[in-house]
This record gives structure tokens, C-alpha cells and sequence, in this order.
């Protein structure tokens, strides 16, 4: 799956993403039925739930929103079986964007807060990415006009985003929390600070390995 997202997701290539990722899919419920002990079974559950993760998320880009929530359903399915809180909070989060995505806004909404409260629990890397993601979807969708949230208020989503993320270097999640302040800064009549967040944004791409 990591060489899938370095060459094809990271890359724009979400076409050859969806395919690689559905192959993986078909493999882990190959494994899955193999495997030997609860252990073996329950990280398989977890596994596959990062797939679904995957696979919901190039359907999102690929403009499948209704496919891309049959993805999350199941995404959801398996990070519950797996018994792992953060799998858990990632699917949720994911059902809610994909909710937003089928214009069931408030319902995307709520289920995006929960996911938060969820990661607000645990200090790990994926805890404190999810925070941080959390920060930058809503900048996003307030940038795009689908919650009314003034200019100045995005600007401060989007710094929440880059205070959890320039920390453990999550440069994808920095370049996205660049751009989406330099989108609310040009709304402000900000032009210097927006083409300097611009600018920002597209240094940080050459870190995302």
C-alpha cells in the first residue's frame, strides 16, 4: 500500500491508485481466510480497514462519492472488528467526509467531530495526523463555500492544522493546510501572504516522499 501511495496516489494518479489498491483488497481476504490465530486475524481486520481507508479516498478524488461510501461502510466494518481505536477514528472521520461529499453535510459534520474527540484521546503519530487532517477538511470545505465560515476563521483552521503537523513533518497535510490559508489570505485582498503560503505549499511537495 505505501508503494501504491508514493507512486500513484501522491502523484495525482488516482486511476492506477484505485486499481492497485483493489488488488491488495483481494489479496488481505485471501489472507484473511488463512489465518491461524485471533492475533493474525485481528491484524488483518486492521489492514484491511487501511485499505478501505485508501480505496474510499481515490473513489472521493475520482468523483465516485457513492462508491467511495460504499468503501467507508466497509472501512468502518473492519477497523470495528480489529478492535483498534485509532483504525476506529479514521473510518469515522472518512464516513464523514464521504457523507459530505453526498451533500449530508451536517451528518458529515457530526461524524468528523466525533472523530476528532476520538483522536484527541491518544498522542501518537496517527492521533496527532488525525487532529491535524481534521483541521485542514474543514478548512477545505469552508473554502469551497459548503459551510459559511468567514476568511478569518479559516485562516485559524488552517494554522490548528500546521501546529499539529509541522511537528512530525506530515508534509502532505502541511503542503494542504498551506494552500488552503493562502486561498482564505487571497479571499482577505492578503495577496503577499496568500503567494507566500502558495509558495509554501509547493516547497513542501518535495518532501512527500
Amino acid at each position: 500500500m505505501e508503494e501504491i501511495l508514493h507512486t500513484y496516489e501522491q502523484q495525482n494518479k488516482y486511476t492506477e491508485a484505485l486499481q492497485g489498491y483493489r488488488i491488495i483488497e483481494d489479496k488481505l481476504l485471501e489472507l484473511l481466510d488463512g489465518c491461524n490465530s485471533d492475533e493474525e486475524t485481528i491484524y488483518a481486520y486492521k489492514i484491511l480497514a487501511q485499505c478501505y481507508l485508501r480505496l474510499g479516498n481515490m473513489c472521493r478524488s475520482l468523483g465516485k462519492p457513492a462508491e467511495a461510501s460504499q468503501y467507508s461502510e466497509k472501512e468502518e466494518e473492519f477497523a470495528r472488528l480489529s478492535g483498534d481505536s485509532v483504525s476506529l477514528a479514521q473510518s469515522i472521520f472518512s464516513k464523514g467526509i464521504s457523507h459530505i461529499s453526498n451533500n449530508q453535510v451536517q451528518e458529515g459534520l457530526s461524524l468528523l467531530d466525533r472523530a476528532r474527540e476520538m483522536f484527541e484521546k491518544g498522542d501518537t503519530f496517527d492521533h496527532i495526523q488525525g487532529i491535524g487532517w481534521y483541521w485542514i477538511i474543514k478548512a477545505d470545505i469552508a473554502n469551497k463555500g459548503i459551510i459559511s465560515v468567514p476568511s478569518e476563521r479559516i485562516v485559524e483552521f488552517a494554522d490548528q492544522a500546521l501546529e499539529k503537523l509541522l511537528p512530525i513533518n506530515n508534509w502532505q497535510g502541511i503542503s494542504r493546510a498551506y494552500l488552503a490559508r493562502s486561498i482564505a489570505y487571497k479571499n482577505l485582498g492578503k495577496a503577499v501572504l496568500a503567494q507566500e503560503d502558495l509558495e509554501k505549499s509547493e516547497e513542501c511537495k518535495a518532501f512527500i516522499n
